[in-house]
């Protein structure tokens, strides 16, 4: 989101492992901070507004609003549910893109391993040119790879995680023109309840694209009234389908895709099986997924194994220097086929609001700590 950060004492940081740095110099914590003007316009929304409305009318209007207020749209897409349903939303309202984009992270343009998940949304967009001016397609190469090499990675690239794949705006949106207003789909509404009550977690979860000119067109605050709207449809979803669920709510556990939907508002995905290909990865530890593996091997065929070295060698290096900072990161085990056992570092997640979804009001909490909801 645009204006989030990192606070230690007095200084501010755009990237969280720079951030850490600055806790293990001083022991202060890194707290994540949403700017005022976000939290401003979520408090505004009139909630009898968008009790109202849908979920397809408030994405139509924001789409307009964007279209209005910024002029020239891209539109980043991946054929996921997010992504998909925005294109048909613009599709609806009569909104020709100015661009449409995609990153591909395999090098030889093979769809069928690390890539495999967009190769039917990469078929469906060249094949509906009525829905953009210009596609713009950004293809890893063996260089982008070669970031491994620099073991600071972690403090330079502001959405670094430590999967193989380094797909960081600072890589694949280095050429973009930032005068268009790149329209991401992000995550869905984190929510968290109590035995008597909903609220909803900002989190520093949704990181992509920060370095550039970005709407998170579901959760941000520009036309706030989506974002509230989208919180509210997810707490229905849960009050209706799974009332006794308590604690951390994820929409991963219902095996019907089609549920979550209907309550959101989404579009399906532009090839069926991609409806459940996240949660069924099983190789997903964090950032590391199957596609690493998969671009692990592809590297690796191009004889690159100095790339993979490196690559293990700068993980050792990042989880030396920050897994014994507090509250940093998170550490997983995880085998790496023809490589062996590897440890991957994760960030703890950091809370920037809770809201409390009450069924009149929406109240923004006077703290960001879950263990003093009750």
């Amino acid at each position: 989101m645009n204006g989030q950060h990192y606070r230690v004492c007095n200084k501010t940081f755009t990237n969280y492992y720079s951030a850490l740095l600055e806790t293990k110099r001083t022991g202060q914590f890194a707290e994540f901070v949403l700017p005022d003007v976000h939290l401003d316009a979520i408090k505004s929304v009139n909630l009898d507004e968008i009790k109202q409305a849908t979920n397809k009318s408030l994405m139509t209007k924001k789409l307009l609003h964007l279209k209005d207020i910024y002029g020239k749209l891209r539109l980043h897409y991946s054929g996921g549910s997010d992504s998909q349903t925005i294109l048909d939303i613009a599709d609806r309202a009569g909104i020709v893109w100015d661009s449409v984009f995609m990153w591909l992270t395999n090098t030889t343009g093979d769809f069928t391993t690390d890539d495999r998940e967009f190769a039917g949304a990469y078929e469906f967009i060249k094949q509906n040119k009525h829905l953009y001016r210009d596609l713009e397609i950004y293809r890893f190469s063996e260089r982008d790879y070669e970031v491994w090499f620099d073991q600071d990675v972690p403090q330079k690239y502001t959405d670094f995680y430590q999967g193989f794949r380094p797909t960081w705006d600072q890589i694949y949106a280095r050429d973009l023109d930032n005068s268009v207003l790149n329209v991401q789909g992000a995550e869905k509404p984190v929510l968290y309840k109590t035995q008597s009550s909903y609220y909803w977690i900002q989190t520093d979860m949704v990181d992509s694209n920060l370095t550039i000119n970005t709407c998170d067109f579901f959760q941000d605050s520009i036309f706030p009234k989506l974002a509230v709207k989208q919180a509210y449809s997810a707490k229905d979803y849960f009050e209706n389908l799974f009332p006794d669920r308590t604690g951390w709510l994820g929409f991963q556990k219902d095996p019907d895709y089609n549920n979550i939907s209907k309550y959101l508002g989404l579009s399906d995905p532009v090839e069926e099986w991609l409806k459940t290909n996240k949660a069924d990865d099983p190789n997903r530890i964090g950032g590391h997924n199957n596609k690493s593996h998969l671009a692990i091997k592809n590297i690796q065929e191009l004889g690159r194994q100095d790339i993979v070295d490196a690559y293990l060698s700068t993980s050792e290096h990042f989880i030396r220097t920050f897994k014994d900072i507090p509250h940093g990161i998170h550490t997983d085990n995880i085998y790496i086929q023809g490589i062996g056992p590897v440890t991957i570092g994760n960030r703890v997640l950091r809370i920037g609001a809770i809201f409390q979804l009450n069924d009149s009001s929406l109240e923004l909490l006077p703290h960001t700590d879950i263990n003093l909801l009750t």
